[in-house]
């Protein structure tokens, strides 16, 4: 791997451009650390390509079979951090139960159950249940 720096006053921020002829785990990790510093934007795999993914896209965030993916209204991608680091990136996201976090502004409605969940319903057609250890919290910053 070849790599080049250039430093000068007449750059207003960094950018990095990576030029390859396949996507390897070196560059995934390259790209995974230069993301990290960028708050707003995370980004996504979808089978070969990297996709940014806007803070306003993320609906929710779940957790299925030790990988963690970022649905977004139209498409749900792979995302290389655990919840718990997202969690702290993106603090308007609600954690709902030890899989998953919701962008609050993505409810359609909810409705109580017997069981003492809450089925959250989301505007792009999911439905989605919270658990009752983080039911109080929910509840909190939902303001209900």
């Amino acid at each position: 791997m070849k790599v080049t720096f250039e430093m000068s006053d007449a750059y207003d921020e960094a950018l990095v451009q990576i030029y390859a002829n396949a996507m390897t785990d070196q560059i995934r990790e390259i790209i995974q650390i230069c993301s990290e510093e960028t708050q707003g934007t995370l980004f996504g795999f979808k089978k070969e390509q990297l996709i940014p993914i806007q803070k306003e896209e993320m609906v929710r965030f779940f957790s299925l079979e030790k990988k963690t993916y970022c649905e977004t209204e139209s498409e749900t991608l792979l995302i290389k951090e655990v919840l718990y680091k997202l969690e702290e990136r993106f603090t308007h996201m609600i954690r709902i139960s030890n899989s998953e976090m919701i962008n609050p502004d993505f409810i359609k409605d909810l409705e109580l159950s017997l069981a003492g969940t809450i089925k959250v319903n989301l505007k792009n057609g999911e439905q989605t249940y919270t658990s009752r250890r983080y039911m109080k919290e929910f509840k909190r910053r939902l303001g209900i």
